[in-house]
């Protein structure tokens, strides 16, 4: 588990303090999948680079795996780097090495014996789905061959920790995806904790777990994806969901006049029971409603999002909206009718 407690960097320049972090409490579950999002500027990336040492907190603590990062220097931290993967944006893979020998080079520092170390190179490349390639130089792999190699070097070590900064930036909409499902399959098939910035709300849907949302310095917004999907309390949330989605919120002046409006808020966790429950009112009720907008999307947990319907009868409003409350699906009066 990673705990940030009351983390802050400063940076100064001429007499002036700059907050690139402020004061930042958050912790991040072992064995998952852990999202930071944020515009550029947010602090994010200065963030993931105290989870490695490369920052050091101005205050606070940084704690991975118990031991302070903040604290830690020399041999011991050297040691706690071994047990830290991290992948970059462009790849920093060397250019006069083949996949092969960039994967090795990451072995070949922590002083791994070369007969153990073409083994375990062999392992990871057939693991990120680069047979064939491993004998060639970055200048002739794609954008995703290329981060293949950098994913196969960063867990050349055996990690814990997979630190992904910006990993899919660099890509094009199906290779992030082809990207997002090999990390996904390493955090089921490795349990290494995975923590990744990002700007794009789309690559927390599809992969994370958890998601913190930052904007200047501070986390204004954490928790299970679903959740947040489902009710983003904090205006930029709201900005980055609709990424994800044609359709911004919901402008009541495009409803009919009369009658109740209601704000049906799914989770995730209910799954089936979730989307068949809407449907199971109206029959079992025998309600009038009209759907006047749908946004959902899918994540780990099931899917998420929001449903606006219109009821002509108030009072089958206040029916449709005890039912739904039983099956763990929020909802929100808009307009009483």
């Amino acid at each position: 588990m990673i705990t940030l407690d009351q983390v802050s960097k400063i940076y100064r320049a001429g007499g002036n303090k700059i907050a690139a972090v402020d004061e930042v409490s958050l912790t991040i579950p072992a064995g998952r999948v852990t999202g930071i999002i944020g515009q550029s500027g947010a602090g994010k990336s200065t963030l993931i680079r105290m989870l490695n040492g490369l920052e050091k907190p101005s205050s606070g603590s940084v704690l991975v795996a118990g031991r302070d990062m903040g604290r830690a220097s020399g041999a011991e931290l050297r040691k706690a780097r071994l047990k830290i993967g991290m992948i970059f944006q462009h790849f920093n893979l060397l250019w006069s090495r083949t996949a092969r020998a960039n994967v090795a080079f990451a072995l070949e520092i922590a002083g791994i014996p070369r007969a153990e170390r073409r083994a375990r190179v062999e392992e990871l490349l057939r693991l990120v789905g680069l047979e064939g390639r491993e004998d060639s130089y970055p200048a002739q792999l794609s954008g995703g061959q290329k981060q293949r190699v950098g994913i196969a070097r960063a867990l050349a070590n055996a990690p814990d920790l997979l630190l992904c900064d910006e990993a899919t930036s660099a890509l094009d909409p199906q290779t992030t995806d082809q990207i997002l499902d090999l990390l996904s399959e390493i955090n089921r098939r490795l349990g290494l904790t995975i923590v990744l910035i990002t700007h794009e709300m789309h690559v927390v849907r599809r992969i994370c777990d958890h998601v913190a949302v930052m904007e200047a310095g501070r986390v204004v917004e954490e928790g299970l994806v679903s959740e947040v999907f489902a009710a983003p309390k904090q205006p930029i949330t709201r900005r980055f969901i609709r990424q994800t989605s044609e359709e911004g919120g919901f402008d009541p002046a495009l409803a009919p006049p009369e009658g109740a409006l209601l704000r049906l808020t799914y989770a995730g966790e209910g799954g089936a029971a979730q989307d068949s429950a809407f449907s199971e009112a109206v029959l079992k009720l025998g309600l009038r409603a009209n759907l006047l907008q749908a946004r959902l999307s899918q994540t780990l947990e099931g899917p998420s999002g929001e449903i606006v319907a219109h009821l002509p009868d108030p009072a089958q409003a206040r029916a449709l909206a005890e039912f739904l409350a039983t099956r763990g699906i929020g909802v929100d009066l808009l307009r009483e009718g």
